[in-house]
């Protein structure tokens, strides 16, 4: 079930990352929950939440996470977009995420940058039309 204030999750193991993220969402100015959440703990968190989140976004190293939700029983992760992000900008690496991905974005090293960036991607997911939204669409409407 989706809601009207999006959750959006972010996943990362590292704790400058995860401080880099913290200092980011300070400054934005957005009507959303932001979860910072370790890989370990992805599966059992999405289990235990009231809906569904508007979008994942994690580091390529963690991409293992996200074959986890494809292959989990509970269908509706795998249509849960995942976007990956990296502090570099290399184009080996979109080879190597190039399935299963819904997008990729470099990582700024500016909290300031970052929130815009953060703001930009949930306004655009937002407003997209995903299966999980066209599904709930078509759930209210009827």
């Amino acid at each position: 079930m989706l809601h009207n204030r999006p959750i959006v999750i972010i996943i990362d193991d590292d704790s400058h990352d995860l401080n880099l993220f913290t200092d980011a969402i300070e400054y934005l100015n957005h009507p959303t929950d932001i979860i910072l959440i370790e890989s370990t703990d992805v599966i059992d968190l999405l289990r235990g939440l009231p809906t569904i989140p508007l979008i994942i976004l994690s580091p390529i190293s963690v991409s293992t996470t996200r074959k986890a939700l494809l292959t989990d029983q509970n269908e509706s992760f795998k249509y849960i977009p995942h976007v990956f992000y990296s502090a570099s900008s290399d184009h080996i690496i979109l080879k190597e995420i190039s399935e299963n991905t819904d997008g990729f974005f470099h990582r700024p090293e500016n909290a300031e940058e970052l929130a815009a960036l953060l703001s930009t991607i949930i306004n655009y997911w937002s407003n997209a039309l995903t299966p999980l939204t066209v599904n709930y669409q078509s759930q209210v409407t009827q």
